[in-house]
């Protein structure tokens, strides 16, 4: 790129005439552009050596040396400039090839200037993405340059320490070693820490070999005997999926640092407690202890700070919860917290502690650490207890009480209350002292309390149930007992009294209504009752019983007219075993007919048993009513004969296999087409009659099905004679208690994969005859189309006009013909696309002069998006040339498909069977291939198309067989 952001382009292409217009357009299409013309790829390689060029610009397909020939030899001499593949003969293949030699980008020639903008654009991108990347490295060289500055030892090595990628030159001033040592063996730097922390070295290393990050202080032993202390912090690089890739690390010396903290040591020593320090977002492990901890604690600093005993586990289990929290809250509103706790010493001693500290910042890291100041204060709460012991002994047994207990006056205002009464109903002890009685409760119940209180101060004594409303507007009932006595402290009567919460007493009976409420509510849903007989014949029905015999009243009958509603034929059975469970205690469960009391047969299921210790005999049960599903049994017998009969009849191959793959089951068709016996076929794996069966692939298949799911695959079945044929497979998860079933219904389509081969053939012969039209055509006329453009800006001739639609016309021919030889009935994966958005996007690359286009088309169907476009603009396309240009296109939806009407002159009806074939038109420049080229496509999806008229006597194509994604 020259110095004002000039860009010098080399085009290479063996066409003189073609190289020039291409060189002339992309000058003018970008002004920072200047480029020059090669007509081979020797000359382009001349013309590299020779002068600096930013991107070169080639054809594939030139005499002797192809533009992939030309790339690898650029390659050689200039591994990144800027290379674009420049070309009038497209395919997939040569993309690849171009990627995989190394090609910039890619660029398929097309007629008609337009794209001249396109490749100018591409090049000024690729040029301004090679001098990025050249930036890039110079900034890492400068990077380099400033890590060989710091004082701080920066290292990298692998993921498993085995190899070293970087370090700079201050660790040889660090540790007074080697560099070239180091790179032999990266550990080696581990012989030069001090003896004592080479353990705790190790342990760090294999922490970040976990994938771990670390931070460590220890001592560096430098051959020359001086010792210096270090940091060093560590951190494993890993990519997205969690692997670690490589280590960085930064090692600092700190030994000024260390001086200086053996200093305030000896003045923390002498203090009557001891020092730590911890950071901030984590409470645990302790980063430092200074002082006489062992005292304290039992614990010596060097044990606190290796977590010989974590400091979390001193402190006693009832002071542990919350401690915390508490301190972090105290940092949050002041930055310090002041905590009185227990411990338990390593003698297992405990002691009262007082904590104090505060946050500050660590002036090594600069990080967030909390420093705190412990000392012993045992005997001071002990002094505090024994007072607080001396407290009136009936305050505490009051405040003992599960109950809460209350004093008051004659005006119903608290005087006295136990600890009860703030827990129960969440007041404060000062909110307490300015409430009467009746504002404990809930509104309706106010009454009834003040004339409890009322009724103790007449009489003496009252009880009474209210509901309490707590503080948060919580209900909880109660039972009051009020006693009269006087208060001689006062000189006044007073109400004393207790409280019970009676809520699991409440809960007891509203949750025996709601199990009535459920039973009543089980035996309408699930068609059910209850019964009860003694020996007595004093019988008892439910509700549902009651039900199910359709009797009206609620007297249940005797035992004897119960046994009567029975059929006759069942009546007999149902005796015995009533009185078989009364004699010897068997019980019972039998499916019966029975005659309800307004004559409606209904079958039921039955079931009883002796009640051990009743006194007479009680035998107690149900009885559901099972009509429905002795229907469903009689429909199921009858759905599995037709089915037997389906399976043998069958003109497809059917079989049945377990989830192991063994075939269970086969019909006699399978046989037949086989030359198996039945007997052959069943026991034999499904993956020896199917070729093509991988076995771990059709477990994971059959794994993935849900029941009643399909699936379609394709298999080679095996004759007997080891002769095979193609076959299209079915396969459905069958609902079988039996275990995990599998149906297979199969067919042959020999016939159709001969027809696919022969249809292969007759594509790759349409291939090569548009790989012949798109080189040999569009090459001269892209060179016509460009050479005209330029003419009708030199001059005014009136002859540009009718070159320039003849030009057009041999455009439009090729194009139809490309889509002809090219689309087949094929069509790639299909996709939801939305019809109408599809619509007004191919409505943009028609010339539609002023037609309209409506689209009351909501909905997504299922096909390939490029050719449905291909379609739609067809079809468009036709409407404007036939309807006119002042044409309306709507693109409407049927119940299986969709349709595309105009409101012009419309088709005659003698003319629709003919106008789908190839070179059909009405019009004077048609060339007949647009709706040969729709019905193409439609077959290609399985769809099928008609003609009609439309809805205003234009014409109107209707595409039915159209799927909608759910």
């Amino acid at each position: 790129m020259d110095a004002d952001g000039g860009i010098r382009v080399l085009h290479v292409d063996d066409e003189p005439a073609f190289t020039d217009m291409v060189v002339t357009f992309l000058e003018r299409e970008h002004d920072r552009i200047s480029a020059q013309a090669a007509t081979s790829p020797a000359n382009g390689l001349e013309q590299l050596e020779e002068q600096d060029i930013d991107c070169i610009v080639s054809d594939y397909d030139m005499p002797g040396t192809n533009g992939i020939e030309f790339l690898d030899a650029v390659r050689e001499q200039y591994p990144d400039l800027p290379f674009i593949l420049y070309t009038g003969k497209g395919s997939e293949e040569i993309a690849s090839d171009a990627i995989s030699a190394g090609v910039t980008d890619y660029l398929q020639k097309e007629s008609g200037s337009g794209h001249y903008t396109v490749l100018a654009n591409r090049i000024s991108n690729a040029v301004e993405q090679y001098h990025s990347r050249q930036a890039v490295q110079e900034t890492e060289q400068k990077l380099s340059e400033l890590a060989e500055r710091t004082d701080d030892v920066l290292f990298m090595v692998d993921e498993d320490w085995s190899q070293l990628l970087y370090i700079n030159s201050s660790y040889e001033e660090t540790w007074g070693g080697s560099i070239e040592d180091l790179k032999d063996d990266p550990r080696s730097f581990l012989e030069l820490i001090h003896p004592e922390d080479q353990e705790r070295a190790r342990e760090s290393m294999e922490q970040l070999l976990k994938g771990e990050p670390s931070k460590l202080e220890y001592r560096v032993v430098r051959p020359d005997g001086e010792q210096r202390w270090v940091r060093g912090d560590t951190q494993p690089i890993r990519d997205d999926d969690g692997t670690t890739l490589r280590i960085v690390g930064q090692v600092r010396d700190i030994t000024e640092q260390k001086q200086r903290e053996l200093h305030l040591e000896t003045i923390i020593g002498n203090l009557p407690g001891y020092v730590y320090r911890h950071e901030y977002d984590s409470e645990y492990p302790l980063l430092f202890v200074k002082g006489d901890a062992e005292t304290v604690t039992g614990y010596t600093a060097t044990e606190l700070e290796e977590e010989v005993i974590r400091a979390e586990e001193i402190i006693h289990p009832d002071d542990r919860e919350d401690l915390w929290a508490d301190h972090i809250a105290g940092l949050e509103s002041s930055g310090r917290f002041d905590s009185t706790y227990r411990i338990i010493t390593k003698d297992g001693d405990i002691r009262w502690i007082h904590d104090q500290g505060q946050l500050i910042e660590d002036p090594v890291t600069g990080e967030a650490v909390i420093e705190g100041f412990i000392t012993d204060v045992s005997d001071q709460i002990q002094r505090e207890r024994e007072i607080k012991t001396q407290k009136s002994f009936i305050n505490e047994s009051l405040d003992a009480l599960q109950d809460v207990f209350y004093v008051i006056d004659r005006n119903g205002d608290l005087v006295r209350w136990n600890e009860r009464v703030p827990a129960v109903s969440g007041y404060t002890a000062a909110e307490l002292d300015e409430m009467n009685a009746a504002e404990f409760f809930a509104e309706e119940h106010r009454e009834r309390i003040n004339n409890s209180v009322e009724e103790i101060m007449q009489t003496g004594s009252s009880v009474v149930q209210a509901d309490i409303l707590t503080a948060d507007g919580e209900r909880r009932p109660f039972e009051l007992r009020g006693t009269r006595l006087t208060d001689s402290y006062r000189g006044e009567t007073v109400a004393v009294g207790t409280g019970r919460d009676i809520s699991d007493q409440v809960q007891r009976e509203r949750e025996l209504e709601r199990i009535r409420d459920l039973f009543e509510e089980a035996e309408r849903l699930g068609n059910l009752g209850a019964w009860e007989f003694d020996a007595n014949g004093t019988v008892v029905w439910t509700d549902g019983t009651r039900r199910i015999h359709e009797v009206d009243t609620e007297d249940a009958p005797a035992l004897e007219e119960a046994i009567g509603y029975f059929h006759p034929e069942d009546r007999a059975r149902i005796q015995q075993a009533a009185d078989t469970a009364l004699k010897t205690g068997d019980s019972f469960d039998q499916e019966l007919r029975l005659i309800t009391a307004k004559e409606n047969q209904r079958w039921i299921r039955t079931r009883g048993k002796l009640l051990s210790g009743a006194d007479p005999g009680t035998v107690r049960g149900f009885i559901q009513d099972i009509t429905k599903q002795k229907e469903r049994e009689r429909e199921l017998q009858q759905i599995t004969a037709r089915l037997e009969a389906l399976f043998e009849d069958s003109p497809d191959m059917i079989n049945v296999h377990d989830s192991d793959g063994t075939i269970l089951d086969v019909n006699t068709y399978l046989c037949d087409a086989t030359n198996y016996s039945e007997a052959e076929l069943v026991g034999m794996k499904v993956w020896d009659l199917d070729q093509a069966i991988d076995p771990d692939q059709a477990h994971d298949l059959w794994a993935d099905m849900e029941i009643g799911e399909r699936r379609e695959v394709e298999g080679v079945y095996q004759r007997r004679d080891d002769s095979t044929f193609p076959v299209k497979v079915h396969i459905r998860r069958l609902d079988n208690a039996e275990g995990n079933r599998f149906a297979v219904i199969s067919r042959d389509i020999s016939d159709q994969k001969q027809r696919e081969k022969n249809l292969q053939q007759e594509r790759d012969r349409l291939d090569e005859f548009a790989s012949v039209v798109s080189h040999d055509i569009r090459s001269p006329l892209s060179i016509a189309q460009g050479r005209l453009e330029l003419l009708r800006e030199e001059s005014g001739s009136d002859h540009i006009e009718p070159i320039d639609r003849a030009l057009t016309r041999i455009d439009t021919l090729s194009e139809d013909l490309l889509t002809l030889a090219r689309g087949g009935d094929y069509v790639s994966d299909t996709e939801a696309v939305d019809l109408a958005e599809l619509s007004e996007s191919c409505w943009q690359n028609v010339e539609t002069v002023d037609a309209t286009l409506r689209t009351p088309f909501d909905r997504m169907i299922q096909a390939d998006p490029s050719r449905l476009a291909q379609l739609l603009e067809n079809l468009i396309r036709n409407a404007v040339e036939h309807g006119g240009e002042d044409v309306t296109i709507t693109v409407g939806e049927l119940p299986d498909g969709f349709y595309v009407e105009d409101d012009g002159v419309g088709i005659p009806e003698v003319e629709r069977d003919d106008v789908f074939g190839t070179g059909y038109s009405t019009v004077a420049d048609g060339n007949g291939f647009g709706l040969s080229i729709v019905k193409q496509i439609v077959e290609a999806h399985d769809w099928k198309i008609r003609i009609t008229d439309g809805v205003d006597g234009g014409a109107r194509f209707e595409i039915t067989g159209v799927k909608f994604p759910t």
